[in-house]
């Protein structure tokens, strides 16, 4: 038993290791291009100073980190399994009388537990630091002149113009007609005063304009100078850009992405971009146990890998693939095309399918 113990507690603490050395190189790699970019961003902004490039790369570091964490898993397992196997030590272990499950049980408990973790820890976190991120970079790098929420108040929509902003509330909203109802609209001038406020029964957003049926126009000291009639505003808004509103699904942490689901359905939105990216996260610890099997069924099959250049090759290659694959599986699902349960889900099922047959078929080998 005890030897048991400490041979578990080995093999785990390779496979951290590794996996530790993976994630610091992947996080190196994000800063660099991330602050490079952000540079590029800055470059005609002379208010914009290093430090501040380094804050938001930094802020934006845990969430881009999220989203290549299955890639350094699969790298750190493809590694640690290589170093074992070259140093004669999983032999030594197999011929001892340890089945390949037994070896494997240390990195796919930890790979659930990275898994769990990140789920439930570094997606919250990261998402509250996204935030602060995307404040700073709506202040010093404003990149678009429009931006959508949708709350218990309902749906709200702010629009730059030319001479001032546009402020949108509606109650709710018709998506297959694409109309919004009891919709109140404000005009502000430039210093953020208002000009006229507008209010509708409904709104029907059309190429390059809102369409106002009934409008109601009263001035800034409430005097009313229209009354009746439909009333065309120009806007740049899509449709699109209104479905998804508020902040981007894949900021999001678990914890909030029900609420959001749920805010989205009463207001009238699609819901399916919350509730698939809610089951991708929770499906993220088995496709990381799934990865754990694929790299041993990689390094464990006979008469493979010669040079330990050729396991970073393949395992590159393995896990992009499957990223990919997956990403095509989740844009399928987030399209309507597939089910949410079966994008979700299918990445992970995959993997652990595929891991454990090969790992079976070189265990009867």
């Amino acid at each position: 038993m005890t030897h048991s113990t400490t041979l578990s507690a080995y093999l785990g603490r390779q496979f951290l290791k590794w996996l530790l050395a993976a994630g610091a190189l992947a996080a190196v790699l994000i800063l660099l291009f991330d602050s490079l970019e952000l540079m590029r961003r800055a470059a005609d902004r002379p208010d914009m100073t290093m430090g501040m490039v380094a804050e938001m790369a930094l802020l934006r570091l845990p969430g881009q980190f999220r989203t290549v964490l299955p890639l350094c898993v699969l790298l750190g397992a493809l590694f640690a399994f290589r170093h074992l196997t070259r140093s004669r030590e999983l032999v030594v272990a197999r011929a001892s009388g340890i089945s390949v499950w037994q070896f494997l049980a240390p990195a796919l408990g930890l790979a659930l537990v990275t898994g769990i973790v990140g789920v439930t820890v570094l997606g919250p976190a990261a998402a509250i630091l996204r935030d602060w991120a995307d404040r700073v970079e709506d202040t010093y790098l404003p990149a678009g002149t429009a931006a959508v929420s949708v709350g218990t108040s309902g749906i709200w929509m702010a629009e730059r113009t030319e001479g001032g902003q546009i402020l949108i509330n509606a109650a709710d909203a018709d998506g297959d007609a694409g109309r919004l109802r009891s919709v109140t609209m404000f005009r502000l001038d430039g210093d953020g005063r208002l000009v006229e406020r507008i209010d509708a029964d409904a709104a029907r957003l059309m190429e390059d304009a809102w369409v106002l049926e009934a409008a109601l126009v009263t001035d800034r000291d409430g005097r009313t100078v229209r009354h009746g009639g439909d009333l065309s505003v120009a806007s740049e808004l899509t449709w699109q850009r209104i479905e998804h509103a508020g902040a981007p699904v894949e900021t999001m942490s678990v914890w909030d992405l029900p609420a959001a689901a749920a805010a989205q359905e009463r207001a009238g939105l699609s819901s399916l971009r919350h509730r698939l990216q809610l089951h991708t996260l929770l499906a993220s610890p088995a496709l990381l146990f799934g990865l754990v099997l694929v790299a041993a069924a990689f390094v464990l099959h006979p008469g493979r890998w010669l040079h330990p250049a050729a396991v970073a090759a393949a395992g590159a290659a393995t896990g992009l693939g499957l990223l990919l694959c997956s990403d095509f599986v989740i844009a399928l699902g987030a399209a309507g095309r597939l089910p949410v349960m079966l994008a979700a889900w299918a990445p992970a099922a995959f993997c652990i399918v595929a891991g454990t047959a090969a790992l079976l078929r070189t265990e009867d080998g």
